[in-house]
């Protein structure tokens, strides 16, 4: 996943100035040696082949058209500091009409959008034809979904792969370095760091998984939390095929558990497991009168 190549524009981003052509002459002002043109690149154009201004609107379809009109150039202030650079507002309503831009252009694509509200996608992002994706929701940088996805409210994925038919969410973070395979769930209030899910796994609500390759078919129970740092070093933490990690368990890296392993709730696992293991690592339940 961190070899990924990034995915990027080759359309030319035009900025429509028709509306109120006496402002044409701002694109040509200089602001600490820039352009507003060169400004607009910088901040928001990087994706595209160039960033040009012109008078007249067009249909090339190898141009995304961005209209500066009355509303923006009439109550807002192009610039501000002096004249030393672009307001926010300016920046804001180009910002605004590329998302619009990249939406279209998923929803044309077979992407299932159920609300825009809330909703920011990078044009880097890869989503594939069959997605379903709720808002609010956040999709950035090189991140890569397959067909037959439901992404529910309130995600943030950065830089990560997300395989065919799997769940994320609601409330979910899946950070850079992430691969989840084909079938896996991933549930509510659940952060995946630099890890490899493979297919089928379920990690149903609250818990932390960094650093860590976790095999097919395996249950994380709720409150497990994969122990990936040491104070000074991240370690990583190895779970074989079709294990069932208890609730509330801890797996303290590094660390390997074999295939099949049963991890009893509430048990802190500081070394290696063998395959088709029992482990257990609390004290006996006793009750005393009060």
């Amino acid at each position: 996943m961190k070899n990924q190549k990034t995915k990027t524009c080759d359309k030319t981003l035009v900025i429509v100035t028709k509306t109120n052509a006496k402002n044409h002459h701002l694109f040509d002002k200089k602001i600490l040696g820039l352009t507003s043109v060169e400004w607009i690149t910088l901040r928001v154009g990087t994706l595209f082949k160039k960033v040009v201004c012109q008078q007249e609107w067009g249909n090339d379809e190898n141009c995304v058209y961005i209209e500066w009109d009355n509303v923006l150039v009439d109550r807002h202030t192009l610039f501000c500091d002096g004249g030393t650079r672009l307001c926010n507002t300016t920046f804001a309503h180009i910002q605004a009409t590329l998302q619009s831009f990249v939406l279209d252009c998923l929803v044309a694509n077979g992407v299932v959008l159920h609300s825009r509200q809330g909703l920011h996608i990078d044009y880097t992002a890869n989503i594939q034809s069959g997605t379903e994706i709720f808002a609010p929701n956040v999709v950035c940088g090189g991140t890569v979904i397959k067909s037959g996805t439901v992404i529910y409210p309130y995600c943030f994925l950065h830089d990560c792969s997300v395989g065919k038919n799997v769940s994320v969410g609601p409330f979910a973070t899946i950070r850079p370095g992430s691969i989840i395979g084909d079938g896996c769930r991933i549930g509510n209030f659940v952060e995946v760091k630099n890890s490899v899910i493979k297919q089928n796994t379920k990690i149903a609500h609250l818990a932390y998984v960094g650093d860590a390759q976790v095999g097919c078919g395996v249950n994380v129970g709720c409150g497990v939390v994969f122990a990936n740092f040491d104070g000074k070093t991240k370690h990583k933490t190895v779970v074989g095929d079709n294990c069932f990690l208890g609730c509330n368990s801890n797996l303290v890296a590094p660390l390997c558990i074999g295939d099949g392993c049963f991890v009893a709730a509430g048990t802190t696992v500081t070394k290696d497991v063998g395959a088709d293991s029992f482990v257990i690592g609390r004290t006996r339940q006793s009750v005393k009168d009060l």
